[in-house]
């Protein structure tokens, strides 16, 4: 299906929507998991942490900031077509790697989903993204880095269903990781996964 913008301001308001959509899925599912890890008893001596304590003061301004910049880079705000599945249709990983500090080094136990870097047949992974909300990554753009966490395992686990959300516990790191996926502006070394909700 082709979606051509009728003006300027139709081409900036679609680009807004979608952007706004996957904030909204982030903000929303992340703020949802949150509210069920405070509830959540702590047997391992991990802080239970949310999505929110990873995302540094002042941060909604900057990213409000980065989108900004990004439409007007991108010319969004122009007469041009946008078609679905074209190139103008992507929209890049928007953030920073901006972190809170003093979780560095921290053992925490935070929820959420699961992104893999490759699928095997024995559904075992040593390392894979954690992020706030299901599809982030895959079907949505990306979280802001600093809102995903690259997680390594070693040995490596058994991840059953991707789909749904686990809890992943172990030394979280402020430390930056590039991949084709995503970028990550917080590391994780696991210690413990298991389903979300026990």
């Amino acid at each position: 299906m082709t979606r051509v913008p009728r003006s300027s301001a139709d081409t900036v308001n679609l680009a807004r929507r979608r952007f706004a959509a996957s904030l909204v899925l982030a903000l929303g599912a992340a703020a949802t998991l949150s509210d069920l890890a405070a509830a959540q008893t702590q047997s391992s001596g991990a802080r239970e942490i949310t999505w929110d304590d990873l995302w540094p003061e002042g941060e909604d301004a900057r990213l409000e900031e980065l989108f900004n910049s990004y439409l007007a880079a991108t010319g969004r705000d122009d007469v041009s077509a946008v078609f679905e599945g074209s190139a103008a249709d992507k929209m890049p990983q928007i953030g920073t790697f901006n972190t809170v500090a003093n979780l560095n080094g921290k053992k925490v136990r935070i929820p959420g989903y699961v992104v893999p870097f490759d699928f095997n047949s024995k559904n075992k992974h040593a390392s894979f993204l954690l992020v706030p909300y299901f599809g982030a990554c895959i079907h949505t753009p990306p979280p802001p880095p600093n809102q995903i966490i690259n997680v390594t395992a070693n040995p490596a686990v058994t991840i059953k269903d991707i789909w749904s959300p686990i809890w992943a516990e172990g030394v979280l790191s402020t430390e930056r990781t590039d991949s084709k996926l995503a970028d990550a502006a917080y590391g994780m070394a696991l210690t413990k996964i298991e389903p979300y909700g026990r």
